[in-house]
């Protein structure tokens, strides 16, 4: 199937959902000190959905942050410029398999430097065809080699038995050490 084929899906599930694709403000607190580790000036939220983490980046950090998700019509057009960080939260699991490179690479586009939180397990929500929402599930170790096929590293910050989080720079300990201390406990 086309990635079109997968923006629509995922178009009639935000409109038949009104919460759905809201949640990644809870990765706030571990976003915060690898925003700041990268003296981030601009970030982008992947695949943003209808949550607000863009804006509570800006407003934390008084900095430019913006949204881009196909599915949403409002932020539906990438932002053809830089970023100084890609935030990609609970996205990269929903892309089919043979898209995957493709959306790495758009990301990579944009910025080298990307926190990732991929889920590697089945999701609760069905997209309207009947398919789960879900169209990539794979361990972390996978997921880990994608990404190095497109950025110079990829550091994992947590990992769990259903996802793992990462980032694709090596960052200072103390923030490093902020950002995995708050996915443990309370994201």
């Amino acid at each position: 199937m086309s990635i079109d084929y997968y923006v629509e899906q995922y178009r009639k599930l935000h409109e038949e959902k009104p919460a759905y694709g809201s949640g990644s403000g809870r990765y706030l607190p571990a976003i915060l000190p690898l925003a700041r580790d990268r003296k981030s000036q601009s970030i982008l939220d992947f695949g943003a959905g209808k949550s607000k983490l863009a804006e509570l980046l800006s407003q934390q950090l008084g900095i430019q942050a913006d949204r881009y998700d196909p599915a949403i019509p409002e932020i539906s057009i990438m932002p053809d410029k830089q970023y100084d960080l890609v935030i990609c939260t609970d996205v990269m699991e929903h892309i089919p398999e043979q898209h995957v490179a493709t959306i790495l690479q758009q990301i990579r586009a944009r910025s080298a430097n990307c926190f990732l939180h991929v889920s590697t397990r089945l999701a609760k929500a069905v997209l309207p065809s009947g398919e789960n929402a879900h169209a990539t599930v794979r361990p972390a170790d996978w997921w880990r080699a994608q990404i190095l096929k497109h950025f110079s590293d990829c550091v994992v910050l947590d990992r769990k038995n259903d996802y793992f989080s990462a980032i694709t720079w090596q960052a200072s300990f103390v923030h490093k050490i902020s950002a995995i201390f708050n996915l443990k406990f309370r994201v």
